[in-house]
Parts: structure tokens; sequence; C-alpha cells
């Protein structure tokens, strides 16, 4: 588990114990954690500052440091069948690391990205990378604070597609916040700021569904499955200003379908009571772990199968 702190936390989810067996190298704000699958023994992990560290997963000692992002890095993930790593900034970059050594192997920008603005509080921010989707075959699918999703090639760094997938949320603006792959593995999830979950076809990229659970926004890495049962956490009232207080709710339900007949509504249901925040939501086996703010204090929860 990431923390604030920059320190990483392993859980154990029979004891319940959190342990901090990895040295700390990340200064700040701690934002993905990924296994590299083409081996299981490494570990990815990225902050606030754009630095990505390289673990040995056995020994929890750091490979590499992976230096060349500027800012933020919320998406890093494997690139499926090869031992590399893609990961996606808001300095508005995508790019590709070679596992073994750490070095870059690709960077690209989007073409029009200084066309594409947002205007928040004042100020003026260029497109960004916020969430990010890599397929079996390659395809690299990613979004940003513009609320439109990209899809690259990973082998040729060329731009294959690109739509307004979001509009604009009631809180900050638009922002796609989740992108992940659907069981059936034909379908994939964004999710965004302005409360809306959609599934997408993965080959002609039409739109099968909406659905809007929540007022303001869904948060990022408060999602994940459970089979074909959808859950995350998200903003639900309280004011544009309240970011983080009493009016978020974590909601569940079932996406076998990815497509409603006419006339059938989406019915979906709340996880446990209102809590001031959501920072994370994992999917490991048959449970989902989460931690939640209730009443100012971080906690984990875990959830089974049979609640779920």
């Amino acid at each position: 588990m990431g923390r604030v702190d920059g320190n990483i936390d392993t859980l154990d989810l029979e004891t319940r114990i959190v342990e901090k067996p990895f040295p700390k190298i990340h200064q700040g704000f701690l934002y993905s954690l990924s296994i590299l699958t083409s081996s299981g023994e490494r570990l990815i992990s990225s902050d606030y500052s754009g630095m990505i560290v390289l673990w040995d997963l056995k020994s929890k000692t750091a490979l590499h440091k992976l230096e060349g992002h500027t800012s933020t890095i919320p998406a890093i993930v494997p690139l499926p069948g090869q031992s590399a790593i893609v990961s996606g900034s808001h300095d508005g970059s995508i790019r590709i690391w070679d596992a073994e050594n750490g070095e870059q192997k690709s960077c690209f920008i989007p073409a029009d990205r200084s066309e594409r603005t947002l205007h928040l509080k004042g100020r003026t921010y260029q497109e960004t990378v916020s969430a990010m989707l890599v397929v079996i075959d390659g395809r690299i699918i990613a979004g940003g604070w513009s609320g439109v999703v990209r899809v690259w090639d990973s082998t040729t760094s060329k731009l294959l597609s690109s739509w307004q997938a979001h509009f604009d949320g009631p809180v900050i603006g638009t922002v796609i916040n989740n992108i992940m792959l659907h069981p059936r593995k034909d379908v994939f999830i964004t999710t965004g700021t302005d409360g809306r979950v959609c599934l997408w076809d993965l080959a002609t990229y039409s739109l099968l569904r909406t659905i809007k659970p929540l007022e303001h926004a869904v948060l990022p890495n408060a999602a994940a499955w459970n089979g074909t049962t959808f859950i995350c956490g998200g903003k639900d009232g309280g004011g544009a200003a309240n970011v983080c207080g009493a009016f978020n709710k974590i909601v569940t339900w079932d996406l076998a379908h990815t497509t409603l007949e006419d006339g059938v509504e989406d019915e979906f249901r709340q996880l446990g009571s209102l809590c001031e925040y959501v920072p994370r939501v994992w999917s490991i086996g048959p449970v989902v772990v989460m931690i939640v703010q209730r009443r100012g204090k971080l906690t984990v929860e875990i959830w089974t199968e049979e609640v779920l």
C-alpha cells in the first residue's frame, strides 16, 4: 500500500497487521503501485514529484530510479508480454521504460496538447495524463484533465483514436481518473469527476452504457472489480468546495451486462455508511480491500464476496 508520506506498507489479510518492510525512497505522496506481471518479482511505484522506482519484491530493495517525468505520475502499468513499464504523468507525456535496466525506450505527447487547457481557480493547466490502461495487444488508452480519451499504439507511438468521454464535473472540472478493463476483456470502463461511469467497446470505441452513481466525482484509485461486480468510491454532495467531507460513499453494482434493455434502469447499492474519503480500493482474490477515512481516521476495511 502506498502512503502520503512516501512509505510503502504491506498488509497481511489474515492478521490485518500492517508492516513497513520497504526503505523510504519517495519523499512525498505515493500515487501508484503495480506488480510487473512478466516476472511477478518486481514492484513499481511512482510519486508526486515525478519519480518512478523499480523494486525487487522479495528482497524489498530498490533496483532503479526511472527519471524523466517532470510532474506527478498517477498512472503506471506493465506492458503486457514484455519486460517494460508504461507511465503517464501530469506533464502530459506517456513514457515506456525497460523494466530490466530502467532506461527510457520511448516518449510521446499529444500534438494538440498546448491547445487543450483547463481553467481552474484562476490558473490555466495544459492537458495531463491522469489515468491509463494498457491492453494485451499493446494499445495504450489514456485520459486526463480535458475529459478526452486517447488510444495509442505502444510500438509505433501512433495516435489511433481520440474522443470526448467525460464532460464538466461540478467540483474541479473534467478529469478522467480511472480506466479499467471489464472482466469480459472486450469492454473497458472510464470514470470521471462528472460522477459518471462509462462502458466502451474496446474494438470500436463506441459508448455502450453510462451510469451516474454519484452526484459529483468518482475518486482516483477508488475503483475495482470483484468478478463482474464493480465497486467505486466517490463524492456525492456537500457543496462544490467540499472535496473531502462526510459526503463520500462506496457504491457497487453488477455489470455482467454491458448494455441494458430499453426501460431497464441501473440498480446499484451503497456499501457501508457515508465516509469522509476513499483513497484506495483493491480487489485481491475473493475480497475487496479499501482504505476509508471515517471521523478523521484512516482504516483498512475488508469486504468479502458474500457482502458484495
